[in-house]
């Protein structure tokens, strides 16, 4: 499309009619609503006089939760996929609009999907017009009606994993049995942890703060993996990069299918775990965590 607006550190985008559109708000109600009224009323006055013109042709890799693991993996990484078909059919290659504050796992990430670092415009929480702007789908099934909790793409999802783990040493980790931590988050921590570890290591299970770890370590370390546990978190999309893994995710009163969905698309044994929440933390019974396990290493024997 041409003359599109963006603007904001979301990458809120009209079109030359002033309509928004949904695909660059990741098809989320929300966000879009939040995005709007933020953005007018911050650029009610500045917009007038401060919009810049650039001659360029771009496509977006901007929107809300950006800066999440998750949906960085699963809703803007696998447009990288629509856009090389884009640019076979066309023979036009759009910079890309990319977050000027990014995290190490997007450069690195971005970077084994091979795209070259200069073909990345690093946006400012700028506002821009720009000549054309290509617009990419979000990654959803073909022909799935609009889903608040969509179901990703099975052929994207694989793309990213093929891509990324073709560039990475998948030799440089040795460990099977992983437990996530999220003992740096603000929420959904294991309140119980240390009661729940002392279970976890008789099985041979070490600890892992991802945090800690660069992007290209967090996928050697889960392609070698076997079995993980974890409460709810985006360290789990890590299963990405697993061959044949068993996952035990540990839920509090909140409960989400995400990554339900993603094992099921990549074959890998799936099982939830239910403890109860206290404030922000969650609380589970090593007993029950000691019987899940051993329910998982008895399947895979069998």
């Amino acid at each position: 499309m041409e003359n599109a607006v963006i603007r904001g550190s979301e990458g809120l985008t009209t079109n030359r009619h002033g309509k928004y559109i949904f695909e660059n708000s990741i098809n989320r109600i929300k966000p879009l609503i939040k995005n709007i009224v933020v953005e007018r009323l911050k650029n009610a006055f500045y917009e007038r006089r401060n919009k810049r013109k650039i001659s360029e042709s771009v496509t977006s890799l901007l929107g809300p939760w950006v800066a999440n693991y998750f949906h960085w993996l699963s809703d803007y990484l696998p447009r990288i996929r629509l856009l090389r078909k884009y640019e076979r059919k066309t023979g036009s290659r759009p910079k890309i609009l990319f977050p000027k504050n990014s995290q190490e796992w997007m450069k690195s990430s971005i970077r084994l999907l091979g795209v070259n670092p200069k073909r990345l415009y690093r946006w400012n929480n700028d506002l821009a017009k720009f000549d054309k702007l290509v617009v990419t789908s979000l990654p959803r099934k073909r022909n799935e009606e609009y889903n608040p909790e969509p179901n990703y793409s099975t052929e994207s999802r694989k793309w990213v994993r093929n891509k990324i783990l073709k560039n990475v040493n998948k030799t440089s980790h040795n460990v099977s049995r992983i437990y996530i931590s999220r003992e740096d988050a603000s929420r959904r921590r294991l309140g119980n942890r240390d009661e729940v570890l002392k279970v976890l290591k008789k099985y041979g299970f070490e600890k892992y703060i991802m945090s800690n770890l660069s992007f290209v370590d967090q996928v050697s370390l889960f392609h070698s993996a076997d079995l993980v546990v974890a409460p709810h978190g985006a360290g789990l999309t890590n299963i990405l990069w697993s061959e044949k893994v068993s996952i035990i995710e540990i839920f509090g009163s909140e409960v989400f299918p995400c990554f339900f969905k993603m094992s099921s698309i990549l074959g890998h044994k799936y099982s939830p775990a239910y403890g109860r929440t206290r404030g922000r933390d969650i609380y589970i019974d090593p007993d029950y965590i000691n019987k899940k396990v051993k329910c998982l290493l008895a399947c895979k024997q069998n």
